[in-house]
C-alpha cells in the first residue's frame, strides 16, 4: 500500500489546488445534497489573498501517492486569532482507512504551531436523514457538540403574494435604500458599525461557499471569541475581494431618518452569471432599532431587487440559528422551508 501524506497546497498553485478541490466535488453529492454545489472559481474567489490583513486560510490535502484522498481548509481572522474555524472531507470511497484522523491531527498541529487554543468545525445534514459520520467522527476526536444552525431554500422568483403579505409598508421614521456591491459612501461607516456590533462575518468558508447564519447572536467558542472590529476600509476590502473574484451581492438596508445612519442591512450574493442558486448572506438589525419590523423591511426590498436584477436565479438558501426564532418567522412567512442544518463542533486544544 502506498504511504499516506499531508501536504499544504498553495491556492496560486492551478494544478495543485485542481487537485485539492477534486476531494470536496467528489464527495459533495454523497455528502451535501441539500446544497448547491460550488465549483472551481468559486473556492478560489473564497480564498483571501497572500497578506491579507484580515484573514488567513491554509489549505491541506491528503495524498496517497499522487492521489488526492481527503482535503481541509483552516481559516483564521485578525479579531479572533485564538480560534481555527476548518472544513474537513474524506473522498467516499476512501473513508475508514484512517485518512481523516490523519488529516485531522495535520489541521490541529498546524492550528497550534500558529498560536490557536480552539479549533471549530461544522457537521450537515440533509433532513430527514438523522445523523451523519461527520458526527461519530467529531465526537470520537474529543469534538463537542455546540451550536445549531438550520438551512432554509426558497424557490426563485418569490411568489409575490408572499412579498406582498410580508412587506409590512414604509416604517415610519425609516426609508429603504438598495445598492450593488458597493455600499454607498455615505452609509459606508453605518455598514461597518452594524457589522462591529452584531459580528457578522461576510465571508466565511465552507463547500458551498455559503456563510454563518444570519444575524450574529448566536454564542461562538465562548472566552475565546474576541468583538470583531470594524471600519470602512474593512468594508472596502470585503467588497474589492468579491468584486475582483466574480461574486456580485445585492443589498439592502434600512436608514434611519431623524440621524441618516444605517441600522439595518441584509445581503444576497451570487457567484458568477447564470448560477441559478444565490445565497442569502447576512442580515442584520441594530439592537436599539429592533422591534420595528426593519428585518422584514429589507429582505422584502432585496428579494424584489433580486427579481429584477437576476430573473434567472431560480433558488436561494438561507442558514438561520435554530433558536433564532425572529428570522425563523420572517424566512418562513417568506415560504422558506428547511431542507437540512448543521451542528458546529469545537475542541480547546491548549488552555489559554
Amino acid at each position: 500500500m502506498q504511504t499516506l501524506t499531508v501536504e499544504a497546497v498553495d491556492p496560486r498553485d492551478d494544478a495543485a489546488f485542481r487537485r485539492w478541490f477534486s476531494v470536496p466535488a467528489v464527495a459533495h453529492p454523497v455528502d451535501q445534497p441539500h446544497l448547491p454545489a460550488q465549483v472551481l472559481s468559486e473556492s478560489l474567489a473564497d480564498a483571501p489573498p497572500p497578506g491579507d490583513p484580515y484573514d488567513r486560510w491554509h489549505h491541506l490535502i491528503a495524498l496517497v501517492g499522487d492521489e488526492g484522498v481527503g482535503a481541509a481548509r483552516i481559516e483564521l481572522t485578525s479579531d479572533s486569532p485564538n480560534l481555527a474555524y476548518f472544513t474537513l472531507v474524506v473522498r467516499p470511497d476512501q473513508r475508514r482507512r484512517g485518512i481523516g484522523s490523519a488529516l485531522l491531527a495535520a489541521v490541529e498541529s498546524w492550528a497550534l504551531g500558529v498560536g490557536c487554543a480552539v479549533a471549530l468545525s461544522e457537521t450537515t445534514r440533509p433532513l430527514p436523514v438523522e445523523t451523519v459520520p461527520g458526527a461519530a467522527f467529531a465526537e470520537q476526536h474529543g469534538y463537542r457538540a455546540g451550536t445549531v444552525s438550520v438551512l432554509r431554500t426558497l424557490d426563485l422568483p418569490a411568489p409575490d403574494q408572499h412579498l406582498t403579505a410580508a412587506d409590512p409598508g414604509p416604517v415610519p421614521g425609516y426609508r429603504v435604500v438598495t445598492w450593488t456591491d458597493r455600499c454607498p459612501e455615505e452609509l459606508l461607516e453605518g455598514r461597518a458599525a452594524l457589522n462591529a456590533e452584531l459580528g457578522e462575518i461576510p465571508i466565511k468558508g465552507g463547500w458551498a461557499g455559503g456563510t454563518g447564519p444570519e444575524s450574529s447572536d448566536d454564542p461562538a467558542a465562548g472566552p475565546h471569541r474576541q468583538p470583531e472590529v470594524w471600519d470602512g476600509d474593512r468594508v472596502r476590502a470585503y467588497e474589492d475581494r468579491l468584486i475582483s473574484h466574480g461574486r456580485r451581492a445585492l443589498c439592502a438596508g434600512a436608514v434611519h431618518e431623524g440621524t441618516g445612519e444605517l441600522v439595518a442591512v441584509t445581503v444576497i450574493a451570487r457567484h458568477g452569471a447564470g448560477r441559478p442558486h444565490v445565497h442569502q448572506w447576512g442580515t442584520t438589525v441594530a439592537r436599539k432599532h429592533r422591534g420595528h419590523r426593519l428585518g422584514m423591511l429589507v429582505k422584502v426590498a432585496n428579494l424584489r431587487q433580486l427579481a429584477s436584477t437576476w430573473p434567472d436565479a431560480r433558488q436561494i438558501s438561507s442558514w438561520n440559528g435554530a433558536t433564532n426564532a425572529s428570522m425563523i418567522a420572517i424566512n418562513t412567512a417568506l415560504g422558506y422551508r428547511a431542507v437540512g442544518d448543521g451542528t458546529d463542533w469545537g475542541k480547546v486544544l491548549r488552555s489559554s
